[in-house]
Formats: C-alpha cells, sequence, structure tokens
C-alpha cells in the first residue's frame, strides 16, 4: 500500500541495490552484522524490488540507512519519422520540371518519331516543306529535340537503378 509521504511501494534501481548493499558493508565493517547475516541481507539487497524490501533489512540497525529521493517525472518526448517524400524538398521543383519534360518528349516525341521512321522520312520533310525557310529550320529542330527526349526518356526508363 503507496502513501504519498514514503513512497514505500516505488520500485528501485540497480543504484538503489548497490547502495543498499555498501551500506551493509559499512555495518559488517564495524561489528554489528555477522558475516553470515550481512550475506543473507546482501542477497535480499541485490533481488530487492521496493524501497520497502531495502527498508526492512535496516529495520534493527542505526544509521545509516539507505536514503531515498523522489525521482524525477520521465520526460516522454515521442520519435516522430518524417514522412519521406518522392524528391529532396530542394529538389521538388525540378523533379516536377523533368517530370513534364519527359511526359512531354513521350506524347510528342515518341509519335512525331515514329510517324517519321513510317514514312521513311517524309513526313518530316512535307510538313518543312510547306512551311517558310526561318520556321521550317525552327520545326525541324524542335522535331529533333523531342524525338532526342523521348530516346533520352526511354533510356532512362530501363536504366537500372
Amino acid at each position: 500500500m503507496s502513501t504519498y509521504g514514503d513512497h514505500v511501494e516505488l520500485r528501485i534501481g540497480d543504484t538503489e541495490r548497490t547502495e543498499a548493499e555498501r551500506l551493509l558493508g559499512e555495518h559488517l565493517r564495524v561489528g554489528r552484522l555477522t558475516a553470515e547475516e550481512f550475506g543473507e541481507r546482501a542477497n535480499v539487497a541485490a533481488s530487492a524490488r521496493t524501497r520497502r524490501e531495502l527498508s526492512m533489512l535496516f529495520e534493527d540497525l542505526p544509521a545509516p540507512h539507505p536514503t531515498f529521493e523522489l525521482p524525477a517525472p520521465l520526460q516522454y518526448q515521442p520519435q516522430v519519422t518524417p514522412m519521406p517524400l518522392a524528391a529532396p524538398p530542394s529538389r521538388q521543383s525540378d523533379y516536377a520540371a523533368h517530370t513534364v519534360v519527359k511526359v512531354m518528349a513521350v506524347l510528342i516525341g515518341v509519335p512525331v518519331a515514329g510517324l517519321t521512321l513510317l514514312a521513311g522520312g517524309g513526313f518530316t520533310l512535307a510538313l518543312v516543306d510547306r512551311l517558310p525557310a526561318t520556321l521550317a529550320m525552327l520545326t525541324a529542330a524542335c522535331i529533333g529535340v523531342l524525338v532526342l527526349a523521348g530516346v533520352v526518356v526511354a533510356v532512362q526508363r530501363f536504366k537500372p537503378k
């Protein structure tokens, strides 16, 4: 039965057990305990779980007795593990930009490259022939970039990580 004032039912730790054994040794040294009594009490002290069990070892002995201080309350702080992001926060915008480029390359570059290959290059030439020279060069450059981006995306997709 625990009371607020004495806390006799509070559990003890190795520090309190060691201190009790040391104090029993002191009583043995001055002749208050025999070697046999010391051995018995030291065994009880080594297996004690509560303050009451240790205090009972000293009831028939004068000071020194073990002293018990109220333990400080444990400060519980839960470990919070952040959820991993798809990309590091500093590179998240880069990740989104790369995703847009990959989608564009696949949606535009791969079909254009496929049509170009199917038509033997005739599709691209026919498209370029109908445009003014500057616009034709720009269109050909865009198609080339998109085809190249489609190839890069395809290579990265099957690249081992």
